[in-house]
Parts: structure tokens; sequence; C-alpha cells
């Protein structure tokens, strides 16, 4: 299993591509999640999700197809709305 970064890892550019674009995935689950105003508990008991690996979805410590495939249809939108502004600013480099 790949190693997460630090924050301070992120900030002086030690991470590779993947990991930064599961942990901005993650803060996008985290902000969809908020928006909608579950909590993490509520999104385990009502989602099928155990409450760890929800929080290690949000942390971006897991961005598998299957899984983002499973939170677009929690939230009630596409996968692509789901990763709308993921990795943006990147790409505009």
């Amino acid at each position: 299993m790949a190693r997460i970064a630090t924050k301070r890892e992120l900030r002086r550019g030690h991470v590779d591509e993947y990991e930064a674009l599961c942990l901005e995935i993650g803060k996008r689950i985290k902000e969809l999640r908020l928006e909608r105003k579950w909590t993490q508990l509520y999104v385990a008991r009502n989602f099928g999700f155990y409450e760890s690996h929800w929080r290690k979805i949000e942390a971006g410590k897991t961005c598998s197809l299957q899984t983002l495939l499973k939170v677009a249809k929690m939230y009630k939108v596409s996968l692509s709305e789901l990763l709308d502004g993921v990795d943006r600013k990147k790409r505009r480099k």
C-alpha cells in the first residue's frame, strides 16, 4: 500500500501525482458531505461504509474507482460531477 504524504511533504512537493489527486478527491468528497450537513457517522450508518473506511476516503488514503462510483451514487451525482474541480489548478499550469 502506498504511503500517504503529510501536509508538509505536499507543500514541499515531495508527493507523487496519484497521492496528490487522491487527497484532492478526498477533500471534494468531504465538501459534498458537509454541504448536505451529514456527519461521518450518518454516512457510515446509512450508506454501507465502515466509519474507518469513510475517514480514509475523506483523508485521500483510498480513491479506487469502485469506491468513487459508490460515493457518487450515494450523493446522487455522476462521477464527473463528483470530481468537478479536482486537479483543475494543476491542469491550468
